[in-house]
């Protein structure tokens, strides 16, 4: 049965090869044109730093927005969006549904959207923003909900407990530490999304990005990569701490069960009023005057008019584009799959005495993810020229930076005294990691892989953006020349093609546990 698998997975690797027109030669005549483009960036220009710094501000001004704005619309969102705690089936029902649409349309397709209703400008960019965290704190969220202690919440509304209390007394108070946990983790992926949003005019350093890149100012687009690393790294400290050290303050000795109620009351009084002078603040980054709004809500409804009247004669173009955006994305997930395995073993520290390789490894793996897949794209046009091709390779190394981490945590999750046992019984390092280290940590090796490849869906639809193929191509040119109708059917096929890999991915996943 797994020599089977092999070969499926073999077979489809192959297929998508072909498809995205991957050849050998053609990368390695390429190769000193983007090592000629990687020693250009080896001189960062660090008196552009001053100018840079004020726009990475801008950038972590707006993510924090988008995670502050998120988490509270998530949060109401989770809450009807769990099975245990929704008002009604049918809004449960509902909610679910419309959080699948959202999720399968990339942020910076929204942010597109928003730019051309609302205008260019960074309040587009938070709105793109606050969608996505929203989206990503719901469904994290009523997964959380939706596996507490059900007793306990039974025990309230078996008192007469009605179903606010029961929210405010039994959800909310067993649910805080998450969501302060997922503030700090929509704000890591908020950061990385922000940087791009500047493509399409939604602001951020995504706009000097992008204007480096199109005069070939690579001593400068090294110095924002510098910038965004140690960016993007800091954020990822803040995150982990968040998650680890979830500290929760002592409640005080209360001398009856009135000084307890108005100690619950003044928490969440304090909690509101945090909550609103962050909403207050956030929405002053959206620099979107009211008649502007007003005005923006009027185009937002003849655009959606129109995007409902799908254009069939552009239906060879959505099958075209969603065939390449397919074959982008599963070449990259089995070859950046394939390329995260040693980062894995070699990263791990509880199979190192020695921690300075795991610790190179790990940076490398960092600096990997610090660099956009459009970025990457770009670069590897220097070699291959526009295309799928591009866009694949780039996401081929995006996606063994990011499985590259997660493997090296599933590796160092392994109790080590599992294999000193094996070792101990005179097996060889080669057969320890055959035969007990391997076993354990493939089934989470091909459960992020199936992830990332629901990601990768999305993300080749982002490479479009910059020429590098797929569905994303098509629908920006149109977006650019307002074809709504044409819009609307490559929006319409995008939804469901993700929708279709989702669902896949999750039955494979079952499947595997």
């Amino acid at each position: 049965m797994r020599r089977i698998s092999l070969l499926v997975v073999l077979a489809v690797l192959l297929v998508s090869a072909w498809h995205i027109g991957l050849d050998v030669r053609r990368i390695w005549l390429g190769l000193p044109d983007m090592g000629a483009l990687l020693v250009r960036m080896a001189s960062p220009q660090w008196s552009y730093a001053a100018e840079a710094a004020a726009v990475l501000l801008e950038t972590l001004k707006m993510a924090a927005a988008g995670a502050l704005l998120g988490t509270v619309l998530g949060l109401p969102l989770a809450i009807a969006a769990a099975a245990n705690t929704s008002p009604h089936p049918l809004l449960y029902r509902a909610i679910r549904v419309l959080l699948a649409g959202v999720r399968t349309i990339p942020h910076v397709v929204w942010a597109a959207l928003l730019v051309t209703v609302f205008s260019i400008g960074r309040g587009a960019g938070v709105m793109a923003l606050t969608i996505t965290a929203a989206n990503v704190v719901a469904k994290l969220l009523s997964e959380y909900i939706e596996n507490l202690e059900g007793r306990q919440l039974e025990a309230l509304t078996g008192v007469g407990a009605g179903w606010g209390a029961m929210v405010v007394y039994g959800v909310l108070p067993r649910i805080a530490g998450q969501v302060w946990s997922l503030l700090f983790f929509t704000l890591e992926v908020n950061v990385r999304a922000a940087t791009v949003l500047g493509l399409v005019g939604a602001g951020g350093i995504g706009q000097l990005l992008w204007r480096d890149l199109n005069f070939l100012r690579y001593d400068r687009l090294a110095t924002l990569i510098l910038i965004l690393f140690v960016t993007v790294g800091g954020i990822d400290g803040l995150s982990w701490l968040a998650r680890k050290l979830q500290v929760e303050t002592p409640a005080p000795n209360f001398s009856g069960y009135r000084a307890f109620r108005m100690w619950q009351g003044a928490k969440l009084a304090a909690g509101l009023a945090a909550t609103a002078a962050a909403v207050l603040w956030c929405c002053s980054l959206l620099d979107i005057s009211r008649a502007r709004f007003v005005l923006g809500l009027g185009q937002a409804r003849v655009v959606l008019v129109r995007m409902l009247d799908w254009d069939w004669s552009y239906l060879p173009r959505l099958g075209q584009g969603l065939a390449e955006s397919l074959s982008i994305a599963v070449f990259a997930t089995i070859a950046g799959s394939l390329a995260a395995v040693p980062a894995a073993f070699l990263g791990a520290t509880n199979l190192w005495r020695n921690r300075t390789w795991p610790f190179l490894n790990k940076a490398a793996v960092n600096l990997i993810r610090t660099f956009p897949a459009v970025i990457l794209a770009i670069m590897f046009f220097r070699g291959v020229g526009p295309g799928p091709l591009a866009g694949a390779l780039a996401l081929t190394v995006y996606t063994a930076g990011v499985l590259g981490k997660l493997y090296t945590e599933a590796v160092e999750a392994v109790d080590g005294r599992c294999l000193e046992a094996l070792a101990a019984t005179g097996a060889s390092p080669v057969q320890v990691w055959y035969f007990g280290l391997l076993p354990r940590v493939l089934p989470d090796f091909l459960t992020a892989s199936l992830y990332r490849l629901e990601s990768n869906m999305r993300t080749a639809t982002i490479l479009g953006i910059v020429g590098a193929g797929g569905i994303g191509t098509w629908l920006m040119m149109n977006l650019a020349g307002r074809n709504w109708e044409r819009v609307g059917l490559l929006l319409a096929g995008l939804i469901a093609s993700v929708l279709l890999v989702d669902t896949v991915s999750g039955i494979l996943r079952r499947r595997l546990t």
